[in-house]
């Protein structure tokens, strides 16, 4: 058993699916808030019983979320991010073969208040913020279940003038009413397949994103930038979400060369 968030992880843990991993650990190093976790190998399946005690304490909950990391290429790939009860017998329940167990400190996605992707493009200097609003999950976007409530374009480096109004050089762009009820009957849709329970509010029209909220990102933005981690990257993609209890949560960086090592790890 791994728990998270761990630097040194990549020495300790390389299977073939690790780079979300990685990643979580190396936002976490940026101090950009993350969940706290723990990677259950599926050989210690066997012996989980002992490992319940730590867990629950460490979440101080008795649910997690529940992710896979697969260690083979495979193309029917199981959706984490359900929430189950920390007991050896739900977990076995949940088994898939050559993959390992990420859990997480349970977080309701469907509680989010907006999610996001934002894209920083070096060779095109853009900032590309792909937003869902209330209810919905970034996965939507990133397994192509849906298209943005929201996109916003602008420079990078950030552009703030002499009174801090970035947006004066940013372009912004949003879905249409049809869109946007057609995209909640999707995540209804999706919200089935993960057995969900929970009444969902979902706003009657989407809200643009609040500015404060962006202050926040473009603040993580520049820490990022700061440690000079991706420095070297000409392109990253980082997830995150805002739930209605305040709290932010970032969920990983992608970046091509990550993908690529992933699949070569295989």
């Amino acid at each position: 058993m791994y728990i998270l968030p761990d630097k040194n992880i990549y020495k300790k843990y390389i299977k073939g699916c690790s780079e979300k991993v990685r990643s979580y650990c190396i936002l976490c190093l940026m101090n950009l808030p993350v969940l706290k976790s723990v990677i259950v190998t599926y050989d210690e399946l066997n012996t989980f019983d002992e490992k319940e005690v730590a867990i629950k304490n460490y979440f101080h909950s008795s649910e997690c979320m529940i992710r896979y990391l697969y260690k083979k290429s495979c193309n029917l790939i199981k959706n984490g991010g359900k929430l189950i009860p920390i007991a050896k017998d739900f977990f076995l329940n949940e088994l898939e073969q050559n993959a390992d167990f990420w859990v997480l400190e349970p977080s309701k996605r469907e509680e989010n208040i907006y999610c996001c992707n934002i894209c920083l493009n070096r060779e095109l200097e853009n900032i590309h913020i792909e937003i869902l609003g209330k209810g919905f999950d970034i996965s939507d976007i990133n397994k192509g279940k849906l298209c943005p409530h929201q996109i916003i374009d602008m420079p990078f480096p950030i552009q703030y003038g002499a009174y801090g109004e970035w947006w004066k050089w940013a372009h912004f762009h949003f879905c249409t009413q049809r869109e946007y009820e057609q995209s909640i009957l999707v995540r209804k849709n999706r919200l089935k397949e993960f057995g969900t329970k929970q009444e969902v509010e979902f706003e009657v029209e989407y809200k643009s994103i609040h500015l404060q909220f962006l202050k926040i990102l473009f603040f993580y933005i520049e820490k990022i930038e700061e440690s000079n981690i991706y420095r070297s990257e000409s392109f990253y993609n980082l997830s995150c979400s805002w739930g209605k209890d305040g709290r932010i949560i970032f969920w990983d960086i992608q970046t091509p060369k990550g993908k690529l090592e992933a699949y070569l790890n295989f």
